[in-house]
């Protein structure tokens, strides 16, 4: 496990208000603001140095008014969980766990200090309590 990546994630969390953090999306611009979840917002934030990369940024007119949509990639190519666990050095399960609205279907909106204490609640051992790859 990389504990100082995951710490960067939660220092980047901190900083984003809940009315620009979205679970649902890598990230998304569009006429309404910008919104990310977790991982979208620490890619903005750390750059290329974090390890995970945006590898495509295209229009979608499928929602209103239309949105930037993101997707994501590690050094190997891996996408979006498979990358996130290699670059964090955990399961994919994990980060499914950690960053996917799939980790949180319990609640009906996930909030940045969600995160934020499922991830410290991480690094101090605890661990999913199911299988969480096979929704993604």
């Amino acid at each position: 496990m990389r504990e100082d990546k995951l710490n960067q994630i939660i220092g980047v969390l901190k900083d984003v208000p809940p009315s620009s953090f979205e679970m649902n999306y890598w990230w998304r611009r569009s006429g309404c603001g910008t919104v990310g979840c977790a991982i979208g917002w620490a890619i903005e934030k750390l750059g290329p140095d974090f390890g995970l990369y945006e590898i495509s940024e295209k229009w979608d007119a499928g929602f209103d008014e239309g949105q930037i949509v993101r997707r994501v990639e590690n050094r190997f190519g891996d996408q979006n969980y498979e990358a996130i666990s290699e670059v964090l050095d955990i399961s994919p399960n994990e980060a499914v766990w950690l960053f996917s609205p799939f980790g949180y279907s319990d609640v009906l909106t996930v909030t940045p200090e969600m995160v934020i204490d499922r991830i410290e609640k991480f690094i101090e051992g605890e661990r999913p309590k199911r299988d969480y790859t096979y929704v993604v």
